[in-house]
């Protein structure tokens, strides 16, 4: 028996589900990272370059926008849900990063792939590691 299935057969309302939240949680973090974007300008220094400058002011703010869905996880009834909707965020970066490979060069497909990994991509891996840890987490203790 799989998680996204019963009696052998796959459970569409749970994908579609998971779709739909993924979709949500990409204009969510879009949001988020709009709002933020002047806070995080203010506190951290405009230096750019080192691996740390770039990659750590994107994943603060990704773990952080990623805590109310790890509490959303607590309130819903299917909590495969908001795991799987992460998988799904995990696969568009795939797919659009394989589209800019396919299709750019040079100069322009490194800018955009930065721009997916940053925008989309560390959302859905701090969120995908959070959101699994949580779930997998209280599974073992058994309060799910």
């Amino acid at each position: 028996m799989g998680i996204f299935s019963k009696d052998g057969k796959t459970k569409s309302t749970v994908l579609l589900s998971a779709f739909s939240l993924s979709l949500f949680a990409a204009f969510a973090y879009f949001a988020f990272y709009m709002l933020s974007a002047g806070a995080v300008a203010f506190f951290w220094p405009g230096e750019t370059g080192g691996f740390i400058a770039k990659w750590l002011p994107p994943s603060l703010v990704s773990i952080a926008a990623s805590i109310p869905w790890a509490i959303l996880l607590f309130f819903m009834r299917d909590k495969r849900v908001i795991p799987a909707a992460f998988v799904f965020l995990l696969g568009y970066t795939a797919l659009i990063a394989l589209f800019i490979t396919s299709n750019y060069s040079g100069e322009e497909r490194s800018t955009l792939l930065n721009l997916v990994f940053i925008y989309l991509g560390l959302p859905a891996f701090w969120g995908g590691v959070l959101l699994c840890g949580v779930y997998f987490l209280c599974r073992l203790r058994r309060r799910f």
